[in-house]
């Protein structure tokens, strides 16, 4: 079986050898907006260190690449990256930004996105930055010690002490891992005993397995999930203790996960197929529906006139925060229906809304999901 190295999938591999495993029916992997606006900022960020920058290039030829909309993401996220770049530039002298490694030992390869020293009187310490533009709570220890050991290994003479320095640019928050010599040599032990292992090992880090669809513990492990929540279907459940509920957590997410890709799949099915008959006088079809949502912005004036405490010279800060505002329909209905008087409760509710649609002040967006309802006879 051929085996496949990413030091970005190395979170997982690094729990489970089989990850590394070629499957045999390869499923593409997705590439949301999060990767590309990933790679977006990291290039961004590349020419702000390469070319000593004091601002952001133009976020606009990067969304262009990437087919990105959101501007002022990309701007903020920037700028983030800018100001914590500014704060270790003091500290070290870059190496190379955007370098190549490769290992010579095993098939894996990747790229460092700053390589940089700190000088000291104990010997100068390898840095290695990373820009990451997702949220803090992520994984991406073992991906950087890998980086770290391909170029570390070429200079083994040169630093007796390495740091790694996570910038994460969305939370505006600094991680600083410090690697001994020691250190390294244990994680590659480590490193080493995941990629020569084909034993199977289930668990959340499965969830972007590429092989997790041929691979019989990740379905037994599910299986055996998908019991263990059977207990819950009538509600509160007495065979788990609090520490087996805290172990199937990760079960359940995978589960929940499971459940979503189903629902899109059969969206899909009956959309081709039309309406489905399951045997039991019902049927799945395709339902369409209209939600109607206030526009603060546009409706405020109707709103004030016929909410309490609703002040008119709040009128500038709304028409510049109002779309960040939210007014449920269902709640102000219930309220105007309270406060009617002289008139019945659906005539005033009536009245607003009529108002409210007659300003423009109401969005009407379309959606559509499968229903299971009574069959229709023909």
């Amino acid at each position: 079986m051929g085996k496949q190295f990413r030091p970005s999938k190395l979170p997982m591999v690094m729990k489970c050898g089989a990850a590394a495993i070629v499957p045999e029916v390869p499923i593409p992997e997705p590439s949301g907006k999060p990767a590309d606006v990933g790679s977006a900022v990291h290039e961004m960020l590349a020419q702000v260190v390469k070319e000593d920058l004091e601002a952001p290039p133009d976020p606009e030829p990067f969304a262009h690449k990437y087919g990105l909309t959101d501007l002022k993401e990309l701007r903020i996220l920037a700028w983030n990256g800018l100001r914590m770049w500014e704060n270790l530039r003091e500290t070290v002298s870059v190496i190379d930004v955007e370098c190549p490694l490769e290992s010579k030992s095993v098939k894996i390869g990747g790229t460092a996105d700053i390589l940089a020293f700190e000088e000291s009187e104990d010997g100068d310490c390898l840095v290695l930055a990373d820009w990451k533009s997702g949220r803090v709570d992520s994984d991406y220890d073992d991906q950087l010690m890998c980086y770290l050991w391909m170029y570390w290994t070429q200079q083994w003479n040169v630093y007796d002490r390495a740091k790694i320095v996570v910038l994460w640019v969305r939370d505006k928050k600094q991680d600083v891992i410090e690697v001994s010599r020691e250190g390294m040599a244990n994680w590659y032990e480590r490193f080493e005993q995941a990629i020569f292992s084909d034993e199977e090992q289930a668990g959340d880090h499965c969830t972007y397995c590429p092989r997790k669809h041929e691979c019989a513990t990740y379905k037994a492990w599910l299986q055996a999930c998908a019991r263990q929540v059977m207990l819950f279907k009538d509600g509160d459940n007495t065979e788990l203790d609090h520490l087996d509920m805290a172990l199937l957590w990760p079960g359940t997410r995978a589960l929940v996960s499971a459940v979503e890709k189903y629902k899109k799949a059969m969206h899909g099915v009956v959309i081709e197929h039309g309406p489905i008959p399951t045997g039991d006088g019902k049927e799945l079809l395709i339902k369409k529906s209209k939600r109607e949502d206030i526009n603060v912005t546009k409706g405020y004036g109707i709103l004030s006139a016929n909410v309490p405490g609703c002040d008119p010279e709040s009128l500038d800060f709304i028409k510049k925060f109002g779309h960040f505002l939210t007014v449920k329909k269902a709640e102000l209905l219930d309220d105007i229906g309270l406060r009617a008087a002289g008139i019945t409760k659906k005539k005033a509710k009536d009245e607003v809304l009529d108002d409210l649609r007659s300003a423009n002040a109401m969005d009407v967006k379309e959606t559509e999901g499968v229903s299971w309802v009574k069959e229709k006879k023909k």
